[in-house]
């Protein structure tokens, strides 16, 4: 039996990326195809990801935000969370850059998931396949254990203010409430690391030199002092409007 699963990805003009994404997607057939829904939140990219989501074969849903915020791949998430569906629906999460294959989707769906934990994996990376590195950020949760730490922390993000970061703090509370479990069996594909020759696997896949803003990391680690002293949570983890386009 193949459990139902969101895949969630935030977009922001990787078009050649998204585009291998959905070469893969297309490739999943049958009982895991009929699992599946995935789910691309694109941050109101001057290319927008709507006409290339429109050759996946897949069931899938893109949303939109109706404003362009710096590095606001979280509020992405969260969006993504929030339309995943009911508490129950387990939710793999991860970036634009990382390939599940349905091989792989196949052997993660297929176990027996405890809803007391979440699932972290490694990645190997294109080009050359050899090095294999976890990834911390992308991770297979229920959508109940999401909300129980509210979603990403804005305030940690450039919506409230900052920049590129802000993950480690969601993720820290979330391992908390769902320690994490290694599926060593399920390996992924990154195609954002740079090769020996200085180049991504993918021309667009390394959005680390787009021009958005950069964190300052003084900011953050003032913000999570003053958030020690109270509720940790993320408060009010929407805060931009956003459209579904397809």
């Amino acid at each position: 039996m193949i459990t139902p699963c969101r895949l969630i990805y935030p977009y922001f003009d990787n078009p050649k990326m998204l585009q291998h994404q959905v070469e893969n997607w297309n490739r999943f057939e049958g009982e895991l195809r009929d699992a599946v829904r995935i789910i691309v939140i694109d941050d109101h990219s001057k290319k927008p990801a709507m006409p290339i989501m429109e050759k996946c074969k897949a069931p899938c849903m893109v949303f939109r935000l109706n404003i362009r915020l710096p590095w606001n791949m979280h509020q992405c998430r969260n969006i993504g969370a929030k339309v995943a569906g009911n508490d129950d629906m387990w939710m793999f999460m991860s970036d634009i850059d990382i390939v599940l294959t349905p091989e792989m989707a196949y052997t993660m769906l297929t176990k027996k998931l405890d809803p007391a934990k979440h699932y972290t994996f490694e990645r190997t990376f294109a080009p050359e396949f050899k090095d294999r590195k976890t990834h911390v950020n992308t991770f297979l949760v229920r959508r109940a254990a999401f909300w129980q730490v509210n979603g990403y922390d804005l305030d940690l993000t450039p919506v409230g203010g900052g920049g590129y970061g802000g993950d480690n703090q969601f993720l820290r509370q979330l391992r908390v409430i769902v320690p994490a479990e290694h599926m060593d069996d399920v390996v992924l594909i990154g195609y954002g690391r740079r090769s020996r020759d200085g180049t991504p696997a993918l021309p667009d896949a390394d959005t680390q030199s787009l021009d958005r803003a950069e964190w300052h990391e003084k900011y953050r680690k003032a913000l999570v002092r003053k958030k020690k002293t109270g509720d940790m949570r993320s408060v009010n983890p929407i805060r931009s409007a956003y459209t579904r386009v397809l």
